[in-house]
């Protein structure tokens, strides 16, 4: 038992006297840290991934799944308005009798389901006052009460999604972009 303890104790006092190399953030780093995330980059952050997992699992079209390149969503500082958005990059071997505007419904279509909006409106026996793309904008954990019925009305009302389907670089593949209202059942498309 003493044997143990003596080397017990050996080992203890080794580990104490290394000398631990500990590095200090830089000035940037220690600014960034102490820097609190507001709630409008929290949700920008949350509405970004939620949309990358939107294009990745893709978007069902005739019994096809068809998957987008990119997705994401933006804020124009300009205009005061929030983009979700996706893209698909056409490719060479792609049929071109493809109706990339039922495509493009179907992407929107999509992209509202996701937010909790069927046929234009938000879930009804859901009692939801505004989507689940607003209530991204607060911290997990505090439900959908948080966020003020005005605030998440307000929210909505800002956003919009855009559905990009490009043709190829040799430019033999046309393309075009469908652009809606989150809220609503219209979309318009531009080629």
């Amino acid at each position: 038992m003493t044997s143990f303890i003596a080397a017990f104790l050996g080992v203890l006092i080794f580990l104490m006297s290394g000398q631990m190399a500990v590095a200090d953030p830089s000035g940037t780093i220690q600014r960034f840290m102490n820097t609190p995330v507001s709630h409008f980059s929290y949700g920008m952050e949350r509405l970004n991934t939620w949309m990358a997992e939107v294009a990745k699992d893709g978007v069902y079209l005739n019994s096809k799944q068809i998957f987008y390149n990119v997705g994401g969503a933006s804020f124009d500082w300009n205009k005061n308005h929030i983009t979700l958005s996706m893209v698909r990059f056409r490719s060479l071997q792609e049929d071109d009798s493809a109706n990339l505007e039922e495509e493009c419904k179907a992407a929107i279509d999509e992209i509202r389901r996701q937010g909790g909006i069927f046929e234009g409106q938000l879930a009804t026996g859901m009692n939801m006052k505004y989507s689940y793309f607003a209530s991204q904008f607060f911290p997990s954990g505090y439900g959908l009460s948080y966020l003020s019925e005005e605030d998440g009305k307000t929210l909505d009302a800002l956003m919009s999604i855009e559905v990009s389907i490009n043709g190829n670089p040799g430019g033999s593949k046309m393309g075009l972009t469908c652009t809606a209202p989150l809220l609503g059942t219209g979309y318009s498309v531009e080629k």
